[in-house]
């Protein structure tokens, strides 16, 4: 718990340097905390990349915020969400609904390529989260969509994530946003 809170105040001080006005050259980090607490201007500074993450936003509660995202039109959108659609017990397909929903809305809005990542681990709910991301992956070829798997990535082997990339199960540390900064380098050099 206060390791959370720690998180939420670190996001706050940060949120205000690291969130940039969105324009069409954007790329748009959408999420829940897990995006909100990353200095991503730290970690890509040569990526015009803005911070959309909202912590504790579930991925019903992103939909709204992805309408206002699209109005902007940026040049991608990178979306992270459903962990805290599992924390609240949704089912799996809940996710998917409400995902497909997001999509919707910033395909209905804007140009922008979109780019859906899967949840990454956690120990205390390794199963719903894998579940979770089956319905990720589906959606994204249903949808034709990039999919980035962060769960292949962070997975330490047993559903949850590495001690030294996250400080409570569930947020990550310099090393974890270092490790998804690694991973998105390709995805964002593709997108030109």
């Amino acid at each position: 718990m206060i390791a959370a809170v720690l998180g939420l105040i670190l996001w706050a001080v940060r949120s205000n340097a690291d969130r940039n006005r969105i324009g069409h050259d954007s790329i748009v980090m959408l999420g829940d905390s897990i995006t909100a607490e990353g200095e991503w201007g730290r970690l890509l500074p040569d990526q015009p990349l803005v911070n959309e993450g909202h912590p504790g936003f579930t991925t019903a509660q992103l939909v709204a915020v992805a309408e206002r995202v699209a109005a902007a039109d940026p040049a991608a959108v990178i979306i992270l969400t459903g962990t805290n659609d599992i924390r609240d017990d949704h089912p799996p397909t809940w996710t998917r609904e409400h995902l497909e929903l997001l999509v919707d809305r910033l395909e209905n809005g804007s140009e922008a390529t979109i780019v859906v990542q899967t949840v990454l681990p956690r120990a205390d709910r390794s199963d719903a989260v894998r579940h979770v991301n089956a319905e990720v992956r589906d959606l994204a070829e249903q949808r034709d969509l990039r999919l980035l798997d962060l769960y292949e990535t962070f997975d330490d082997g047993t559903g949850a994530l590495r001690p030294h990339e996250t400080y409570d199960g569930l947020h990550l540390t310099v090393d974890g946003y270092e490790r998804w900064a690694n991973e998105l380098e390709p995805v964002l050099e593709d997108l030109g």
